[in-house]
């Protein structure tokens, strides 16, 4: 199972009102400025579809971490209070998902129980 660690920003000080609000980030928040305010969970591990698509996380030209599926480009939004991705267009094999928190499993080691 392949995941991406997403964190949920809760932007509380904008330069536009637009800004504001809660959206999902490939990277945390990060200092406060005279114009911008907010905080970030510390980020969380989604599973991402298991669907056969090669996914990637890649910097583009300015360093900004992108999510990628077999080479398109995709969006990070949410869908209530979860994180959605959107990849594609009408006739460019487009599609959506919305993620699940990964499963974490918990190894004790022997004699520690």
């Amino acid at each position: 199972m392949k995941t991406v660690t997403l964190y949920k920003v809760e932007v509380t000080k904008a330069y536009q009102m637009r800004e504001e609000g809660t959206h999902y980030s490939l990277e945390p928040w990060g200092d406060n400025t005279a114009y911008y305010e907010g905080t970030d969970d510390g980020g969380k591990e989604y599973a991402l579809p298991d669907d056969g698509a090669r996914w990637e996380l890649a910097n583009d030209k300015m360093g900004c971490p992108q999510l990628w599926r077999d080479d398109i480009h995709v969006s990070i939004t949410s869908h209530g209070t979860k994180p959605y991705l959107v990849w594609g267009g009408a006739g460019s094999g487009g599609g959506s998902a919305v993620l699940k928190p990964a499963e974490t499993t918990t190894i004790t080691a022997k004699g520690a129980e």
